[in-house]
Parts: C-alpha cells; structure tokens; sequence
C-alpha cells in the first residue's frame, strides 16, 4: 500500500513539474514591458491658424519635423485642406515647418535635411508671357550683368510657418500645436505710362533682373543666387497707353546690392522686335515694404510699324534697343 501511495506521488509531481516550470517563468518575467505592446509615439494636433493671411485657403498643407537631437532625417505628414489634424509621431523633440503643397510650379528639394530643404521653380524663355508669339520669337537681349542668371516662372502662393523645439517625448502624449503660416513671397507692381501705339503692338512682355531664385524653407532665407524673372504687361483700352504688369516672386537676394533692370520687349504687328531696358534699382531698393514692391516708369516710345504701300511687312532682326533713363 505504501508502495502504491508512492508511485501515485511520484507521478503527479512528474506530471506538475512542467506546470510549475511555467508559472516560474511568467514570474520572472512580470516586471518587463513587451516592446510591441508599447506604442513609443507621442499625439499631436497640428492646428494652422490663417490670421496672418487670412485670405488664403490652400487645398493641402504639408508639416516637416526636423529631429532637435542628431542627424535623422525630417518626418513628412500631409494634410487635406487648410485646418491641420491629429498625427502620431516618435518620441523626441522636434523643429516644424508647415508649407502649403497645392503649390502646381513650387519644387521642393532636399526636403529630408534642414539646412538644405529648398523652394524653387521651373527655368522657362524669356518671352513665355507672350505665349505662341513668344516661342517665334527670336532669342532677345538680355539686362547686362544678368546673362548667367536663371530665368524662372513665377511662383504660386505660398504661405509658411516655424515651430521650434516642440516637446514629443511622452509616450501617449497628447498636445495641441498652433501654426501661423503667413505669405512667404513678394508681389510686384509695374506701371508704364504713356506708351504710345498700342495699338499696332501683337505682344508685349518685361522681365526684372536679380530676383532670389529661390527659398530655404527651413529659416525663411533667399538664396543668395539671382534669377531673371518674366512677366505680362497688359493694358485695360490701348487709348490708355497706359501698361501694367504684377508678379510674386521670392524677392531680393539675400545680401543683395546688385542692380534690378527692368527690360520690355515689343513685337509689332509687322514682326518688328524692340527691346527697352530701364534700371529700377533704386525703386526696388528703396521700397517701404520689400513685400510690396511698386515700379513706376514714364514714357515707353513705341513706334509705328514700317510698311510700304504694298502692304509688305518688313521684319527686323535683331531686336532694336532703346535705354530709358529714369529721372531722379
């Protein structure tokens, strides 16, 4: 009987051993944390704020957040619309910068790093104002000086804004982050008067030299190199002689002190070519509001077009040049 009662022990305790290994085990492991259990992101409510454009309603806005610690890469997220929502990112914290990305002609590069994150726009011809009439054209003068300067379209809207230094570091944080984007460009004036013989004109177009030919998204600085930029001149009745154009642009070179020519081109209804240039270096420059730039230039001597009785069209090649030099 003894015997028996024995055995019996010894197979039940053979038979908790595996059970008992088991609980031991959970036990020791109790106090540690699974790793895919634990979320390791932060909430936040990226909210934009448009009181200082208050007229702006970009279809999509884009968010960077640049790592403050180390060298890892920015974090992109998009937003539809204009008002910002919930996103779950790394613990950290981190730099924002928000940039309206409805943009059809803003290029971003280098969009991973702070320092090298860069707004730009596509090169283009000098006359692309002039459409059709433009690309016949043959190859115009351009502003001495500015030869090696891009020339580049005009940029869409842009608003932007910084936050800094952003405070993501609790896990299952929840926080409300306001953003203020406001107009990152520069528009641009120019009014022409009395410019005769409108009338006889097929196209008419300008262009402004020594222009930021870009933006570094991150500080909000232009970039040091120039561009040339094209635009329309329009006019409401040709009675006016009156002609106006306006453009966003980037705006002044950061550190610039170079000179601003402004150069018009005319194509006459015969195909004759003139070129007009007019340096406004002192207009640009000394504009109360760099973001609200007004040119003002007095008398543009177009000509009537050559014909003779035949009704044969000369044309004139090259472009004809006529400097007009601005009172002081």
């Amino acid at each position: 009987m003894n015997a028996l009662f024995a055995s019996t022990l010894r197979r039940r305790a053979a038979a908790l051993l595996p059970l008992l290994g088991l609980l031991l085990l959970l036990a020791g492991c109790t106090h540690k944390e699974l790793c895919f259990d634990h979320p390791h992101t932060s909430t936040i409510r990226l909210v934009f704020d448009w009181r200082n454009a208050p007229d702006a309603a970009p279809a999509s806005m884009s968010a960077y957040l640049f790592p403050v610690d180390g060298d890892a890469q920015a974090l992109r997220y998009e937003f539809a619309g204009c008002e910002g929502g919930e996103i779950k990112v790394p613990l950290g914290k981190y730099d924002i910068v928000c940039v309206n990305s409805d943009t059809r002609n803003i290029t971003y590069t280098e969009t991973r790093t702070r320092n090298h994150f860069y707004l730009s726009t596509p090169t283009t011809s000098m006359l692309a104002a002039m459409g059709a009439l433009g690309t016949r054209a043959d190859a115009p003068p351009r502003a001495p000086g500015s030869e090696e300067q891009r020339i580049t379209e005009q940029p869409n809207p842009l608003y932007r804004h910084k936050v800094t230094d952003i405070d993501c570091t609790q896990i299952d944080g929840n926080q409300t982050i306001v953003m203020y984007p406001e107009p990152a460009l520069a528009d641009y004036t120019v009014v022409i008067d009395d410019v005769p013989n409108l009338q006889y004109t097929a196209g008419v177009s300008a262009a402004l030299t020594t222009l930021a030919d870009g933006m570094h998204a991150y500080n909000g600085r232009n970039s040091t190199t120039s561009a040339t930029m094209p635009f329309a001149l329009r006019t409401a009745t040709r009675a006016a002689q009156t002609l106006t154009g306006g453009f966003l642009t980037f705006g002044h070179p950061d550190g610039d002190h170079m000179a601003h020519i402004l150069s018009v081109y005319v194509i006459l209804a015969n195909d004759e070519k003139w070129y007009y240039e007019v340096d406004v270096t002192d207009q640009v420059h000394s504009a109360p509001d760099p973001r609200h730039v007004y040119i003002y230039v007095h008398g543009l001597p177009v000509p009537k077009p050559i014909t003779n009785g035949g009704g044969f069209h000369p044309t004139v090649d090259p472009w004809e040049a006529i400097y007009i030099p601005l009172p002081m």
